[in-house]
């Protein structure tokens, strides 16, 4: 299991460092509302909305950038974190599953539309490693 978070988050770190962090549209209103939290002018984004985006990952940004300051490095870190806890809870739920076939069939079917794992990659970063799951099974 341990091997399979390191490449996770591995392949995301390769991503981020290939791949420029973008911090336009909602990337950007997520930076903007964590470095105004942590400033303490609330959780405002780049264009004064205080109630359009989830309050979560800007709080989370928040809390870290009281401690490192407002620095891409810094968002980087909390995503290959937010990496390694998405596969993890991958592989609770793919275990959970293991039970239950229509619980197996539905994340079959979800490991293998291309198109869902590519969304749920770029939402919770990470979970594309969801394809990797018939490596979590142990053999009976």
């Amino acid at each position: 299991m341990l091997a399979v978070i390191v490449l996770a988050v591995g392949l995301r770190l390769a991503l981020g460092l290939v791949e420029p962090m973008s911090t336009e549209s909602d990337g950007g209103a997520y930076l903007a509302m964590a470095t105004n939290l942590a400033e303490g002018n609330g959780l405002v984004d780049v264009f004064g909305n205080r109630a359009y985006y989830s309050p979560g990952y800007p709080i989370l940004l928040a809390a870290v950038f009281l401690l490192t300051g407002p620095k891409l490095g810094a968002v980087l870190a909390v995503n290959l974190m937010l990496d390694a806890v998405s596969v993890y809870m991958v592989y609770r739920v793919s275990r959970a599953a293991e039970t239950n076939i229509q619980a197996r069939s539905a994340s079959k079917w979800i490991q293998s539309t291309h198109s869902l794992a590519l969304r749920a990659c770029f939402a919770g970063g990470g979970l594309s490693a969801a394809r990797l799951s018939p490596l979590w099974k142990h053999p009976d």
